[in-house]
């Protein structure tokens, strides 16, 4: 198996970084910015270490089985969040991180939303693969920058 990492970010102007980090930090808003289709959360009304999101993918109706798991590892409220991603019939686990910070503007609020995805591929799937992520991501960060801009 060989790593891919894959990370993208967006800088949004005018827009406090609070409200981004309660658009990507509510599992019940996932559909709303990421490439899904559903998002079911198990665990405390607020998230953290230890929850877990089942995320499915597809549009049409799919069973537990088809759902990916995203395990929530790591937790700074406001801050970042890093989930383990189990995907049904793959082997091994992926890593979602998620940070939004603020940055200093004299005139307006400023918020970085980075996107960072890790995973163990065959060597042979290492390009596909890294096109595929990258392109995931991409439509996340448009999706994170249409959900906050509706608020």
């Amino acid at each position: 198996m060989a790593p891919v990492v894959v990370a993208d970010w967006r800088r949004l102007a005018g827009v406090d970084p609070a409200v981004v980090w309660t658009t990507v930090a509510d599992p019940a808003r996932a559909t709303e910015w990421a490439p899904v289709a559903s998002a079911t959360h198990m665990g405390g009304e607020v998230p953290a270490v230890g929850h877990t999101v089942f995320v499915g993918r597809r549009r049409r109706s799919t069973t537990p089985e088809d759902a990916w798991r995203y395990r929530i590892v790591e937790w700074d409220a406001g801050h970042h969040y890093a989930c383990e991603v189990t995907r049904p019939r793959a082997a091994g686990t992926e890593r979602l991180d998620v940070a939004v910070t603020g940055e200093w503007d004299p005139v307006a609020p400023v918020t970085r939303v980075e996107l960072c995805y890790r995973a163990e591929v065959a060597p042979l799937l290492r390009v596909l693969c890294r096109w595929r992520i990258a392109s995931l991501l991409h439509r996340a960060l448009d999706g994170i920058e249409r959900a906050v801009a509706r608020r």
